[in-house]
């Protein structure tokens, strides 16, 4: 292991006439999640930048002849996302290539190989990095402040706040879903404190949690872990459940609007892509993978969930 070249003396046995099988042990097959997470955006700028603009208050009673009442919206805070440059080579030795009897080499290096997979797998753990610190990390700046993904007290261009987590953590179970429920239709709010009218769509929960969470959201007779006969209404949400084995497993767990309506953001500048190039001097063939992107969120609008 390491940066230097990849030689005979690191597949000895695959130069052996008589290897049967040689399990290349690779992430291949990994199915990412964040693509169900993240809007997925293309782009060519060095730098993207968008605005969370504030609309206009209720529309109050007017009486004849009276003048109406004026509103107007404004700026509430901007984000802005630099694509980063994401790359790893690997050199390989020509006359590795050659003795490379049984393909080996050949499996690790087509297409890119593992840079392919380690590149997927890099994604999905950059992706997961936000859920992971929802708590502790900042995910956008509203006035001068640093917040993060999940508070009790996020930015309102009121001089208010709004709550989209609760102060003590809340173990997953159905009766933490229908608390949530409330929670959600109560407190998530506009910057205007206008309630969201968008339902619970999707539960993002780590692997630890997946059997549970599909439990509870696709038992249909009665409610699961209970001998009471009453229905569970959670299966009438038909909601989403999505794990990612990258996501914490210390607890936490997500609620998001549909995807359109978050304001998570993953700004594609390249795609995965290998280039091959001829080594100075000695003959060997480098592979390089490398990607760009930008991801996070503008706000944490119809963002809910519980962190340890």
């Amino acid at each position: 292991m390491g940066p230097l070249p990849l030689d005979r003396a690191d597949i000895p046995d695959a130069l052996e006439l008589n290897l049967r099988v040689a399990v290349i042990d690779t992430m291949n097959g990994m199915e990412p999640v964040y693509p169900s997470i993240y809007n997925i955006i293309d782009t060519e700028k060095a730098i993207e930048r968008e605005l969370v603009a504030y609309g206009l208050g209720l529309v109050p009673l007017s009486g004849e002849n009276q003048n109406p009442t004026y509103d107007h919206g404004g700026e509430a805070w901007n984000a802005s996302y630099t694509p980063n440059l994401y790359a790893l080579g690997q050199e390989v030795s020509w006359i590795a290539i050659d003795d490379d009897i049984h393909g080996v080499i050949a499996e690790l290096i087509k297409q890119g190989g593992n840079i392919a997979d380690v590149a997927n797998y890099t994604m999905e753990l950059n992706a997961m990095t936000p859920f992971n610190n929802a708590e502790t990390s900042t995910f956008y700046t509203a006035g001068g402040t640093a917040y993060t993904m999940l508070s009790t007290a996020q930015f309102m261009v009121t001089g208010s706040t709004y709550a989209n987590t609760t102060t003590n953590a809340i173990d997953l179970s159905e009766e933490a879903l229908e608390m949530w429920y409330g929670f959600w239709r109560q407190n998530l709010v506009n910057q205007r404190g206008q309630k969201t009218l968008e339902r619970i769509r999707t539960l993002m929960c780590s692997s630890t949690q997946k059997m549970l969470a599909d439990r509870i959201v696709n038992t249909k007779d009665r409610r699961p872990e209970s001998a009471d006969n009453d229905i569970n209404p959670i299966n009438s949400w038909d909601l989403n459940v999505i794990e990612s084995p990258l996501m914490s497993t210390d607890g936490r767990y997500f609620l998001f609007g549909r995807k359109e309506s978050t304001q998570l953001r993953w700004y594609r500048r390249m795609d995965f892509t290998v280039r091959r190039y001829p080594s100075p001097d000695n003959g060997n063939l480098r592979f390089v993978g490398l990607y760009r992107e930008a991801h996070g969120g503008t706000s944490p609008f119809n963002i809910a969930g519980s962190t340890p």
